[in-house]
């Protein structure tokens, strides 16, 4: 039972008493919609800023790789009410590997207009899939960047205690 200081269920609270039943909502199951849409949010602001880092340095991150996983890992959380589930880690993970290859076609535009050549705005799927493949190919170091951003996504969205936007408890 518990102790004095709440005689009746909705009674007043008193020093050391419990609080009634119910009083505490537990936490809801989020909503698996609104963690697609805060993991494309997150994955397309980290890979804008991936792209725009590597596009002013010349130079890839390892750091700002396993940032794209950890922010697209938050935007995940945030839509889900940061329940870690299987699900989520793979559509975190998923988000994150489309945010890094999408940013790979946009960084290498970026290199050959810097040449005074162009690229589309929107590659066709065999232009975006050779352009990728003969990136991985140049500098193999870019498919394990893409590898460090997956695998952080998906372990901090499996590990709700590792998300900097907890509830408050």
């Amino acid at each position: 039972p518990p102790p004095a200081g709440y005689p009746q269920p909705g009674g007043y609270p008193q020093a050391g008493g419990w609080p009634p039943a119910g009083a505490i909502a537990p936490a809801g199951h989020g909503s698996v919609g609104a963690a697609i849409v805060g993991g494309v949010v997150a994955a397309a602001v980290a890979g804008a800023i991936w792209c725009a880092v590597v596009a002013a340095t010349n130079y890839q991150i390892a750091y700002l790789a396993i940032g794209v996983g950890w922010l697209t890992a938050q935007g995940v959380l945030a839509g889900s009410n940061r329940r870690p589930r299987l699900p989520l880690q793979v559509l975190a993970a998923l988000c994150t590997l489309i945010s890094c290859v999408v940013s790979q076609y946009y960084i290498i535009k970026v290199e050959v207009a810097q040449l005074g050549a162009d690229l589309p705005m929107i590659p066709s799927p065999g232009d975006f899939t050779d352009l990728v493949r003969a990136s991985l190919e140049e500098d193999p170091l870019t498919g394990l960047f893409w590898l460090a951003a997956v695998v952080t996504a998906f372990f901090v969205t499996g590990s709700a205690d590792r998300s900097a936007f907890r509830p408050n408890s």
